[in-house]
Parts: C-alpha cells; sequence; structure tokens
C-alpha cells in the first residue's frame, strides 16, 4: 500500500463495512476513514499493509501491525462486487506470510462479526476467548487526577509524563525500559513504535509512568480521535477517546488509567473506552472497580502462537495489559 491507495482504500472500506454491518444486524458505519489516521496504520509498518489491484482499481486491502513479535491485522476489507473470489483469503496469506518472514511468535486478529469467525478458523485461524470493550461516563465519574499545563502529573508515588515532553537521550533510555516490561507480558512485545507514533501522527498521547526510582513501572497511549470523520483530509478529526495500550504493574496501571481519563477531559471529551482481553482477569478487576462497564466484546483469534496475558499468573506477577487488536 502506497499514499496514493488511501483515498480509494476510504471508500472502498466504507462500502465492505457498510455490507458486513448489515449481514451481522449491526449498525453501518456513517463515515470513511480519513487521510490521517489511515497513513498512521499504514507507517507503522508498512510491508504489512497491503492492497489487491487489477489494473490501477483497488478491489481490497489489509492493514496490518506489528508490536515486536506480536502482529495482527485489522481493518481488512474487499470491494463488494468482488466479494467471494478469493481476495481478501489472498490478501490474508500474504500477511501471515510476510509476518512469519519476519519472525513473528504471534499472529491474529479481532473480529465482532459471527460470521467471519467461521470464515477466519477455515484459514487456520483459532478462537482463543473475547476481547472486552469497557467504556466509563467521565462526566458522571469526572477523573479526581488533574494534570498540568506541560501534560505532566503525579499520582500516590508515580511521576506522569507524556512522551512528547522527553529528549531525545531520555526517550532512547526509556525506549529499553518499555521493552523490558512489554517482554514480561509476551516474549518479544514492542509497543514503542505506538508510544511514538500516536503524538507524532497527532491521533493521540503517549505517557509513562515512573516510580520513586525514576524507572518506568508503566505506560500508555491514549487515541483522542476517532478513525472516521466526514471529511477525508480532516486535520483534526472528531473526538472518539479509546486507550489503545496500557501496560503496568497494578499501582501504576491505575495511575496511568487516571491520567488518561484526565487528558480525555483536558481535551473536551466526557467518555473513555478501556480494552480488556478476556484472558486478563486481574486487568478486568481493575476496570471494574474504576466504573468502567461492559460495551461490546470481540472474538480474538490467533494464527501463530499465544497471547496468554495474566492468566494463570498471580496477581502482581505479570505487568497488567490493555490492548486493543482492531483498526
Amino acid at each position: 500500500m502506497v499514499p496514493g491507495d488511501l483515498a480509494a482504500v476510504a471508500e472502498l472500506d466504507l462500502a465492505a463495512f457498510d455490507t458486513a454491518a448489515a449481514r451481522a444486524g449491526h449498525a453501518p458505519p456513517e463515515q470513511r476513514r480519513h487521510r490521517m489516521g489511515l497513513e498512521y496504520f499504514r507507517q507503522k509498518a508498512p510491508d504489512l499493509c497491503l492492497v489487491a489491484r487489477a489494473g490501477s482499481e483497488v478491489l481490497g486491502y489489509l492493514f496490518g501491525h506489528r508490536w515486536g513479535t506480536t502482529a495482527w491485522t485489522g481493518p481488512i476489507g474487499v470491494a463488494t462486487e468482488y466479494m467471494n473470489h478469493g481476495i481478501g483469503t489472498k490478501l490474508l496469506v500474504d500477511f501471515c506470510q510476510r509476518a512469519e518472514v519476519n519472525e513473528a511468535s504471534i499472529i491474529g486478529l479481532e473480529t465482532s462479526i459471527g460470521h467471519n469467525v467461521r470464515l477466519y478458523e477455515r484459514r487456520g485461524f483459532k478462537s482463543r476467548g473475547l476481547r472486552l470493550l469497557t467504556i466509563k461516563d467521565l462526566a458522571a465519574h469526572p477523573p479526581r487526577l488533574r494534570l498540568r499545563a506541560d501534560g505532566s502529573g503525579q499520582a500516590g508515588e508515580f511521576r506522569l509524563v507524556p512522551w512528547t515532553a522527553l529528549s531525545a537521550d531520555a526517550r532512547k533510555m526509556r525506549t529499553a525500559e518499555i521493552r523490558r516490561l512489554g517482554g514480561l507480558v509476551a516474549p518479544g512485545l514492542d509497543h514503542t513504535v505506538e508510544v511514538a507514533a500516536v503524538p507524532e501522527h497527532k491521533m493521540g498521547a503517549s505517557y509513562l509512568a515512573l516510580n520513586s526510582q525514576d524507572q518506568v513501572s508503566g505506560y500508555a497511549v491514549v487515541h483522542l480521535r476517532s478513525y472516521r470523520s466526514a471529511d477525508f483530509n480532516d486535520a483534526e478529526p472528531p473526538l472518539d477517546p479509546l486507550v489503545w495500550v496500557l501496560v503496568g504493574w497494578p499501582e501504576a496501571a491505575q495511575a496511568l488509567l487516571s491520567c488518561c481519563e484526565a487528558s480525555v477531559v483536558d481535551a473536551g471529551a466526557n467518555r473513555l473506552r478501556l480494552s480488556c482481553y478476556s484472558a486478563n482477569p486481574h486487568a478486568w478487576v481493575i476496570a471494574r472497580e474504576a466504573g468502567y462497564r461492559l460495551e461490546n466484546a470481540y472474538v480474538r483469534l490467533i494464527y501463530r502462537g499465544d497471547y496468554p496475558g495474566s492468566a494463570d499468573r498471580p496477581w502482581g506477577g505479570v505487568p497488567l495489559d490493555y490492548s486493543s487488536w482492531l483498526g
């Protein structure tokens, strides 16, 4: 996929998701994806973002993502008039092969459409539980934490620092700490591409929780902007906040969640969504205690490897992990 494909991909995506929503009885998307969000996806892993063409016409597309040795795909779409011609399957096979060549130990995706679960299972994916999407009304339950003018804050022993406030040397040091922390959740898991890309592409903000020893005890990436807009070239898409990634030891995770809520309120929004993999029971407890309620659930399917989360590991034995594999 190249930048010149993005307008066609946005049109195709809207039509494909409209058809999929109608089949599943879901509400269809009202707006197309915008250039800013599509380019943010594409630049993170350009070798995993693919299109199927006939001449100059884009017939299908696939966005792939990479977090170190974890790779997943979404969204995927095929032009409605070319559905059931094997184009989606070829895109999916190519993605999996490319991810494997780059030594991905975990390859997967998520879907909310029941028909797609069976489709992906026929292509070698195996269902591995649910990813729960929760939501909190911040107008009814405003965050207690207040961020300073520079975006930093203090929650208990944790100093909360925005990624953009760090110097180049500090980012290099913190990158190594982030990778070590992510590797405790799943070997090779590396969220640093998101930590850097989200503020760079103006999709949201990234934060670190530094303990009293000035070590990274957690990190979070919050998307403030919606993926869809009435204007394809919108430079400031509507607010629709979502915690994209949050990893940290329990107390640090709680501090970071408060930090994300405060940043959302400061941005002018009044609700925040938080994803929690069902194999992370301890993360689910924290979300419930913080006032998040279940909004939706998605099936996580794995083609290669496994993503155990905190299942079968004692409280505090592994950092809590909140993340979404949907695009």
